[in-house]
């Protein structure tokens, strides 16, 4: 298949579906993809780091930023760059590694893995008309706020 809808709707409502059910669709789907498509390394990624699953997470991330400098055939550049790839690198970031999710206007969730290879992530965010970084350590997320109201952040076990 060229992409798993499965594995992206999983990406988009998180709260939809208990980390078994993830598991056992990730396992089912990951290996009968594809990946044809500059859609599906985001998807696939954000779910394999929200897993756990740090190197196949490391490994879409990576797909998802190259994907322009990979793609054949490049006469196919005349039709633009596929930005959605970077988007979906961003979101493997964001969502994934940093596991950032809206609660309300005043509070942001971060549910943080950090790849054990990686020392830090440092990201800059804006969230409700605030702008603010967000560092993640191994022991554990800062954030900073640098314009805008005061903002929430609850960090949960990832």
């Amino acid at each position: 298949m060229k992409q798993a809808d499965i594995l992206l709707l999983a990406h988009l409502l998180p709260d939809v579906f208990d980390p078994a059910t993830l598991a056992r669709a990730y396992d089912y789907y990951e290996p009968r993809t594809a990946h044809e498509s500059s859609l599906s390394a985001a998807p696939h990624g954000v779910v394999a780091a929200r897993l756990g699953r740090a190197d196949a997470a490391l490994a879409f991330l990576s797909r998802a930023a190259r994907y322009n400098l990979d793609y054949t055939p490049r006469e196919d550049y005349r039709n633009g760059l596929h930005l959605s790839a970077y988007a979906g690198a961003w979101q493997i970031l964001v969502e994934g590694f940093l596991g950032a999710t809206p609660v309300d206007k005043d509070t942001l969730a971060l549910a943080p893995r950090l790849p054990p290879a990686w020392r830090e992530l440092t990201v800059p965010l804006a969230y409700q008309g605030r702008r603010l970084i967000v560092c993640l350590r191994h022991d554990g997320p800062s954030v900073r706020l640098l314009s805008g109201t005061k903002l929430r952040v609850r960090v949960e076990d990832a």
